[in-house]
């Protein structure tokens, strides 16, 4: 299930990055940057935060080499994240909202796809108490 979890994970990021059909290196590097940054603050389970980072990292490379659209990785996520709520604690909900914010920041500020698709993974998150 935690292998799932980071793959989901993964795709979501990749999803705003590719929300508005284009992918920048600006953004591949931002995401690369900030899993690291705020990820470092995140503890899910046993793994170590080394695996963790490279099991994200490769559900985003999965997510970009399958093409997949920004809107089937948030229903991926959205999917999972109400199947499995007590995994995702208010400190992991913000992280991740930190790096999808990171993200579309990273190419001239957040366009419209990318403000539309943080407001959704917003009320997604804050549908759910925090734990």
């Amino acid at each position: 299930m935690e292998s799932q979890l980071y793959s989901t994970l993964g795709k979501l990021f990749y999803g705003v990055a590719c929300t508005d059909k284009r992918i920048h290196q600006e953004e591949v590097e931002r995401f690369e940057q900030a899993l690291k940054t705020y990820w470092s603050f995140t503890a899910i389970s046993s793994n170590s935060l080394e695996n963790e980072i490279l099991l994200i990292s490769l559900g985003f490379k999965e997510a970009a080499e399958n093409k997949l659209s920004g809107e089937s990785c948030f229903e991926s996520f959205k999917t999972y994240y109400t199947s499995n709520p007590n995994l995702f604690t208010g400190e992991i909900r913000e992280n991740i909202f930190k790096i999808a914010n990171s993200i579309a920041n990273s190419v001239a500020g957040r366009n419209k796809a990318e403000l539309i698709y943080l407001a959704k993974l917003i009320l997604l998150m804050d549908s759910t108490p925090s734990l």
